[in-house]
C-alpha cells in the first residue's frame, strides 16, 4: 500500500509540473531561455517517470511515457518562430538599475505579475488579457521584486506570441513604442532577434514574419 501511494504522489508531482508548463505557455511567456528551462525541467520529470515506470512496470502499463516528451518537442519547434521580440541593452557597463527599471516600466503601464514578469495588458488599468511581456535577458529572466530597487540588470526583453492575437499588427506598434520609449529614458540600446542596432528593415522583418502566420 505504501508503493502505491509513493506511486500516487509522485504523478501527481509530476501532472503538477505539466499544468504549469502548459499555462505558462498559454500566458506567453515564451522567451528562449525561459523556454529551454522548461523543457529541462520537463526533461527531468520524464527522467524519473520513466525510473519509475521499471520499478512498477504494472501499475503503468497504460500509460504513454513519452507522449509529453514528444508534444514539448513540437511546441519548441513552432514557438521560437511565432515570438516577435526586440531586446533593450543598457549602455551603461554596471547595467540598469532596478529602481529606475521599475519606476520606467510602471509609467510605461507595465505590471509585475504572472510568472515574475511585467506584462502590458489591454487596459491602462492592468486589466485585461496580457499584450506582451517584459523579462530580464539575463537567466532565468525573472524579476524578483524582493530587494529589486538595489539590483542591476543587462537588459530586458519585450516579446508576444502572434499567433495568441487576431491584431498582431496593433500589438507590434505598441510593443515598438513601448520600447523605444524605455530604451530613452533608461538610456538603453534597442535591438532586434538577432542584438543588432533596431531599424526599419527589422521592423519590415517582424511585419512579414507576422503576415505569414496570422
Amino acid at each position: 500500500m505504501s508503493t502505491w501511494y509513493h506511486w500516487l504522489g509522485f504523478i501527481l508531482g509530476a501532472c503538477v509540473i505539466v499544468y504549469i508548463m502548459r499555462d505558462f505557455f498559454k500566458q506567453k511567456i515564451s522567451q528562449r531561455q525561459a523556454i529551454e528551462n522548461l523543457l529541462d525541467i520537463e526533461s527531468k520529470v520524464e527522467t524519473s517517470f520513466e525510473a519509475a515506470v521499471t520499478e512498477n512496470q504494472d501499475l503503468y502499463v497504460d500509460i504513454p511515457v513519452s507522449s509529453e516528451k514528444e508534444v514539448y518537442e513540437k511546441t519548441e519547434q513552432v514557438t521560437f518562430s511565432d515570438i516577435i521580440a526586440v531586446s533593450i541593452i543598457a549602455r551603461d557597463p554596471k547595467g540598469f538599475l532596478g529602481a529606475d527599471l521599475v519606476s520606467e516600466m510602471t509609467d510605461a503601464h507595465l505590471y509585475h505579475g504572472k510568472f515574475n514578469a511585467f506584462h502590458r495588458l489591454e487596459r491602462l488599468d492592468g486589466s485585461g488579457d496580457v499584450l506582451f511581456s517584459v523579462v530580464s535577458v539575463k537567466e532565468p529572466g525573472h524579476f524578483d521584486m524582493k530587494g529589486i530597487d538595489k539590483q542591476n540588470f543587462e537588459g530586458i526583453t519585450l516579446f508576444f506570441r502572434i499567433s495568441d492575437f487576431t491584431k498582431s499588427m496593433d500589438t507590434l506598434d505598441l510593443l515598438i513604442k513601448t520600447s523605444k520609449q524605455l530604451s530613452f529614458r533608461l538610456n538603453g540600446e534597442l535591438v532586434d532577434w538577432q542584438h543588432k542596432p533596431m531599424n526599419k528593415t527589422a521592423l519590415e522583418s517582424y511585419k512579414q514574419q507576422i503576415k505569414m502566420i496570422v
